[in-house]
């Protein structure tokens, strides 16, 4: 009988022991599970934040050298001549190329945009797209100020890329009747600049055409930013890098570019 009640008592106390371990296992498992989901959440909220900071300063930047230009650009220098109109400038290609601009333009009711364009690349002069014509014409979204708009800035998806453009109300006397216009401002949204926005963020970007295969289905159903109303879309890559894709639209508010950020796993590693 002792031994049966010292074999008992070993049982019980084994038991026990197994019932604490796995107990311990359980908690640790259930734990580890709600700190890394916690963990994932604050990786994915911070990728956002930085799709959105990427996003402010492609559309802040642009807007602040428009800005600051559109202001030195007055009727002085629209320049109307035996009923010919031009653009007269004092900027070189040296301007153009710290400013990131491909395009200085000025538009008219029923005339064709004037100005100056040039590739930023080897300085050759640059003719005016006719699809972004299309969209300078009077009554297009980039000329229909909103009240308390100052300008309108958006993409316009041309035949030969993305191009990001920004249209300011301006005046000009024409025989002594002032006749309304509008400055423009353009820059295409190609490997320099986008090289440039990295420099500024200092994030690693990459951008697509949103039917670019490359970019992952579930882009086209994520739900806008609540900072900035921008869609984004957060996914691991691997174990190592987390990416960011902030979908873009165009003046028409059409889906028309992703912008992708590439950030490492700090978080998760953590």
């Amino acid at each position: 009988r002792v031994a049966e009640s010292m074999s008992l008592r070993k049982k019980g106390i084994v038991a026990t022991i197994l019932t604490l371990i796995a107990a311990i296992v359980v908690s640790l498992i259930v734990s580890q599970t709600i700190l890394m989901r916690r963990f994932d959440e604050l990786e994915k909220r911070e990728t956002s934040q930085n799709v959105d900071r990427a996003v402010s300063a492609l559309y802040s930047d642009f807007s602040k050298i428009s800005i600051a230009w559109g202001d030195e650009l007055t009727a002085s220098n629209v320049i109307i001549d035996d009923n010919q109109t031009y653009l007269a400038l004092s900027i070189d290609q040296t301007t153009f190329r710290t400013l990131g601009l491909n395009f200085i333009l000025f538009v008219m009711p029923g005339q064709d945009p004037i100005g100056y364009g040039f590739n930023l690349e080897d300085g050759t002069t640059l003719t005016v797209p006719l699809d972004l014509k299309s969209q300078l014409a009077q009554g297009g979204p980039l000329m229909q100020l909103e009240e308390g708009q100052v300008g309108v800035t958006g993409i316009v998806m041309l035949s030969g890329g993305p191009i990001l453009v920004s249209t300011y109300p301006t005046q000009v006397s024409v025989g002594g009747v002032p006749v309304e216009g509008r400055l423009v401002f353009a820059r295409y949204m190609d490997e320099t600049q986008i090289a440039r926005l990295s420099e500024v963020t200092h994030l690693p970007l990459v951008l697509y055409r949103f039917d670019d295969p490359e970019v992952p289905d579930k882009v086209a159903s994520v739900q806008p930013s609540a900072e900035t109303g921008v869609p984004i879309y957060v996914r691991a890559l691997d174990s190592d890098t987390v990416a960011g894709y902030g979908v873009l639209d165009d003046v028409n508010g059409e889906p028309a570019v992703v912008l992708e950020v590439d950030l490492p796993r700090d978080i998760h590693h953590q």
